[in-house]
């Protein structure tokens, strides 16, 4: 276990060493896209290894397993497709676009949701003040029972599992839609815009580049989305970049531990001892090819680049 822990600290460094040199790249190169994905794997790798070295938990390894892997598939996919890296561009923004979409829909669901719970409490706290008024029902007894409508009304709201309400209890359903209104959805819409700003900007960049167009068979304007969308899964993906007997043996594994089955109900979540040294070992083994993959393929967007870096002993 000592040797197998020796070993990924090892590999840990080569990445950090790797690291500082893309950082140095990026003063000169910083528009380059291939160098931000290979700054953020580098970073990300660095932190699983320290997160993993922690952990005795086999669900969390799996998770950084195969977020690993899914990283080598996506840099062995560049370094073999040359056009890919505008594929990756496209969905980068897309998908940043899209998730502001869906979070301007949930809020807009989260705040008409709070408005109505608002109202229905509303009308069942001033029948019952009513009741109060009318009969010789005791200050205290009022103050229990608007209490255990409160509480009724937050129970549902909370079993609903709203993400965008928290200190809707404190604040209150109307007041809590308010502040999302006015304060959070605001914010969001002026990123949304930003990014269709960004969207607009890619499609007249991608369709005036006669090389793109070619490529991708892209005969007018509104099509340049549609084309760069790769619809592969990752089944697919991993036979393009000749991980296929990986990609069944990790997916088969973490799959089960990810999702909830009977499997997953059933398994341990604490580690063995060899099991801790099999997953240091793929970890490493993982990381190392990633490491030569963002070689090869920083080696072809900067001339010379192996020059600038000399990796230690």
């Amino acid at each position: 276990m000592i040797q197998d822990k020796d070993k990924i600290l090892k590999t840990q460094q080569s990445v950090n060493d790797y690291l500082e040199y893309i950082k140095n790249c990026r003063m000169i190169y910083s528009k380059l896209l291939e160098l931000q994905i290979a700054q953020q794997l580098c970073v990300t790798m660095i932190e699983f290894i320290n997160l993993s070295l922690k952990s005795e938990i086999i669900l969390t390894t799996k998770m950084f397993e195969r977020y690993l892997l899914e990283s080598l598939i996506t840099i062995k996919i560049l370094n073999r497709e040359k056009y890919h890296i505008y594929r990756m561009n496209y969905a980068i923004i897309k998908n940043k676009n899209s998730n502001l979409c869906t979070t301007i829909t949930l809020l807009k669901k989260e705040i008409e949701k709070l408005r109505k719970y608002s109202n229905i409490e509303n009308k069942e706290l001033l029948e019952i003040q009513n009741k109060y008024f009318e009969s010789e029902i005791s200050t205290n007894i009022l103050a229990e029972e608007i209490q255990n409508i409160e509480n009724k009304y937050d129970k549902q709201f909370r079993s609903k599992i709203p993400k965008y309400c928290y200190g809707f209890e404190h604040n209150g359903y109307s007041f809590q839609a308010h502040l999302l209104e006015t304060q959070v959805l605001p914010k969001y819409t002026a990123d949304f815009n930003e990014s269709k700003k960004e969207l607009d900007e890619i499609e007249t960049k991608y369709y005036k580049n006669n090389e793109i167009r070619e490529y991708f068979d892209i005969k007018q304007k509104t099509q340049v989305f549609k084309k760069l969308q790769d619809n592969r899964s990752w089944k697919q993906k991993a036979e393009a970049a000749g991980l296929s007997d990986a990609y069944e043996n990790f997916y088969s594994s973490s799959s089960e531990l990810i999702h909830h089955t009977t499997m997953s109900l059933l398994s341990k979540l604490g580690f063995q001892e060899h099991e801790k040294t099999d997953s240091l070992n793929t970890m490493d083994m993982i990381i190392s090819n990633i490491l030569d993959e963002l070689k090869v393929l920083v080696s072809k967007i900067i001339p010379d680049s192996n020059i600038f870096f000399i990796e230690r002993d």
